[in-house]
């Protein structure tokens, strides 16, 4: 992610990317009924990481660069869409 290189990125959405990738990986080590439901709070949680970057990149304050929420983002939308159904 080159325009994140030097960027201090807020701890709650460091936080929020981590259980994420926590939950995807559980996923990938269950089978039937609660792979699903594994994915389903991956995805979820991947996706309220993507709008919290959003939030951070916007107001009087912005605790993130717009360009370094942008390449967030993208990463997270890359992963969500190669989670296996």
């Amino acid at each position: 992610m080159g325009p994140c290189i030097g960027v201090a990125v807020p701890s709650p959405l460091v936080r929020r990317i981590e259980r994420a990738t926590d939950a995807a990986e559980l996923a990938a080590t269950e089978s039937g009924r609660k792979h699903r439901r594994a994915l389903g709070r991956a995805r979820r949680l991947f996706t309220g990481a993507a709008r919290l970057a959003r939030s951070d990149a916007r107001g009087v304050r912005p605790k993130l660069a717009p360009d370094c929420a942008v390449a967030i983002e993208d990463a997270i939308h890359q992963t969500v869409s190669s989670l296996a159904p």
